[in-house]
């Protein structure tokens, strides 16, 4: 068991986290115990901030509404709930089956039970399904019992102690296998202990009703490991928790009329409560799920939160389940939809003390490759001050006609990408010339971008409709993501997801590197070009922060949008329609240093302008006019810095890469980097 006191766990830092490779024990540590103490308790831990991704993506079943008896479809599904090792249950009722999907290969389905029948590896109509770390549930609803087997289907028997459902639908396992239903017939929380032959009612008096002591239909249950019970209280709209041995419940979540404002819900079907008392609800008169902080009198809707059922990838339909994988992504059984809907979480992190902010995606990913960025954002004064005549690091005698990309990594190679010819060029540290042209195949190619691990990620989606991923050395390419058109903007966050704007489809796009499936999320926007916030207009350049919120240059809305992790409107943070910022024509890229001041390609202004503590001003190019001189650009379209702060920009138009070297980086020292 890792119980550890804090006098242990303190100790434990003090000793090791002194070294990198301390640290690293340290949190390993920290991270199998975490597992084990995650699966044990039943609770998750989730940070204050966290967000998910408003894009579903369907995990089994059908993504156009179709059902289906088939081996990968689904017809009606029902409860859904995911083990310690990240295996997904469902109650595929209308199927009269289990189907069982490992999260980690979503290709390797299996299938328990079938149906209709009365044997005892038959079922006739299933709904409420739990999983412990040997065994499954479920209730077996027109054969009015609950089935008990093995994780793999094995050993199946009926619950002895379970003679009637008094027409429960929901059902809860605690650690001690314990058995809760909740009774529609009774309107009451049922208990059975694992050695009963009877039941005790835990919460409600038997008869319905809207008092505190009373429910109304109740539906999802959830046991905290100090054996608090919270209820979703379906017709009375409302979330209730129960103390152990209360005789009445506290309203948490709801006012206990139907409504869809922030502070009221519709026909709740489903509550988890994560190790801070944060409180997820499946809100299903309202499509949507909503999470409730310990104590707050409203909710915030963290999926499906357009206000409307439907099929799309933003909509839920009849939703009656939740689970969370042991990444913190929320999974969401899409009733009427027939499918289960993941909403990936972003930069998921678990509190262990004040000190350590330890997240499980980081440091696994941590263990296998090295996580940190491969981009350049130094740590600017507000005094600092760059070379207004820029030294020419390439010219067209090298990157010929119309430079469209330029990424310095850490290690300050440079990549530029030249589309007039089809070529991508590296430099390594203080070369003068390209120590690599990359040509084969590429037409068009628009964008470039490395990992901090050396791989290069080029668009070819003009000619080969991909981004394609180049290896050190490698004479060949492999299709890291599949678009169909030009990606005019490419992106890698500390997650090792690969970013990409494409601009005809006014959108941009994610994929995560880790895994072969072409499985791409749209983060940004409709499809449909407009103006509106939650929409672009030929996007271009798109940076990343480490918080995994959004900029984009909306270069046809002349404008830079941030758009906040998990957030499907955006923010206006430069151009017109941002008060006091600067105006913008045609913007094709942005950059962000340490402090996140904006640095931008002002295409058709021919101009680099930045953003400070003082407001915007012009950086680069500041004559009004296009012109060829050091001082001057020609439609500059992409910029990237250096470890040293030093600004390259592709000076399209002239055909060059202009290096801004830095001149002062404090308000009261000069100094001077090549």
């Amino acid at each position: 068991m890792c119980i550890i006191s804090n006098f242990y766990v303190w100790l434990i830092v003090l000793l090791i986290t002194e070294s990198t490779t301390g640290k690293r024990i340290f949190i390993l540590i920290l991270l199998i115990c975490r597992f084990k103490y995650f699966f044990i308790l039943g609770q998750i831990n989730l940070p204050e901030d966290a967000s998910w991704d408003q894009y579903g993506i369907t995990i089994a079943g059908s993504s156009n509404r179709t059902n289906s008896s088939s081996y990968n479809q689904l017809s009606l599904p029902f409860d859904i709930s995911i083990t310690s090792g990240d295996v997904l249950y469902i109650s595929d009722s209308a199927n009269h089956r289990i189907v069982v999907v490992n999260l980690n290969s979503t290709t390797n389905i299996s299938i328990i039970g079938s149906g209709p029948g009365t044997s005892v590896n038959q079922f006739n109509f299933l709904y409420g399904l739990a999983t412990t770390n040997t065994s499954v549930y479920v209730i077996d609803y027109n054969n009015n019992r609950v089935q008990q087997m093995s994780l793999n289907g094995s050993n199946p028997y009926t619950v002895p102690a379970i003679s009637e459902l008094y027409t429960s639908v929901y059902l809860y396992v605690d650690n001690n296998n314990n058995i809760y239903l909740s009774s529609r017939l009774i309107h009451a929380v049922l208990l059975y202990y694992s050695n009963s032959t009877n039941y005790t009612i835990v919460a409600g008096t038997g008869t319905n009703g809207s008092n505190s002591d009373k429910f109304n239909t109740p539906y999802g249950i959830f046991v905290t490991r100090n054996r608090t019970l919270y209820v979703a209280d379906s017709k009375n709209h409302r979330i209730m928790k129960w103390f152990l041995g209360s005789s009445s419940g506290i309203l948490v979540a709801g006012t206990g009329i139907a409504g869809s404002s922030s502070t009221q819900l519709n026909d709740p079907t489903q509550v988890i409560v994560d190790t801070n008392e944060y409180i997820y609800v499946n809100d299903r008169g309202n499509t949507r799920i909503m999470r409730w902080g310990p104590n707050s009198t409203y909710g915030v809707c963290i999926a499906a939160c357009t206000g409307t059922s439907g099929i799309a990838r933003t909509q839920l339909n009849g939703s009656t389940s939740l689970a969370f994988d042991s990444y913190g992504s929320l999974y969401v059984s899409d009733r009427f939809n027939h499918r289960v809907q993941k909403f990936q979480i972003h930069h998921y992190q678990s509190k262990y003390t004040s000190q350590y902010k330890i997240s499980q995606r980081y440091f696994l990913k941590l263990f296998i490759f090295d996580l940190g960025p491969s981009y350049n954002q130094p740590k600017l004064s507000p005094c600092a001050t760059w070379n207004s005549d820029a030294i020419t690091f390439a010219d067209n005698s090298t990157v010929s006609m119309h430079p469209t990309s330029v990424f310095v990594s850490i290690n300050n190679t440079v990549y530029v990408t030249v589309k007039s010819v089809g070529h991508a060029l590296i430099w390594l540290k203080e070369d003068l010339l390209p120590t690599r042209t990359i040509s084969a195949s590429l037409n068009n190619s628009y964008s470039i971008f490395a990992s901090s691990n050396g791989d290069i990620y080029i668009d070819n989606g003009l000619s080969n409709g991909s981004v394609d991923k180049w290896t050190l050395n490698a004479t060949n390419s492999t299709i890291a993501m599949y678009i169909n058109e030009i990606c005019f903007g490419l992106f890698i966050d500390v997650y090792n997801y690969l970013y990409c704007s494409i601009g005809s489809f006014h959108q941009v796009v994610k994929k995560l590197l880790n895994i072969d499936t072409n499985q791409t999320t749209v983060i940004a926007c409709t499809g449909t070009a407009g103006s509106a916030s939650n929409s672009l207009k030929n996007p271009r350049g798109i940076f990343v922060t480490v918080k995994l919120d959004l900029y984009v240059a909306d270069c046809s809305n002349n404008r830079i949008q941030l758009f906040r992790s998990g957030q499907l409107n955006g923010t206006t943070v430069a151009g017109s329609e941002a008060p006091e910022t600067i105006v913008l024509n045609a913007p094709t890229d942005v950059v962000l240093d340490a402090d996140e001041n904006l640095f931008i390609s002002d295409y058709n202004n021919h101009r680099i302008v930045k953003s400070g503590p003082s407001g915007f001003e012009c950086l680069f190019g500041c004559t009004n006019s296009s012109g060829s001189t050091a001082s001057q650009l020609n439609r500059p379209h992409s910029l990237s810095f250096d470890s040293y702060g030093n600004l390259f920009v592709a000076d399209s138009h002239n055909n060059r890469i202009q290096k801004f070297l830095l001149t002062r980086n404090s308000c009261g020292k000069c100094f001077h980097f090549f």
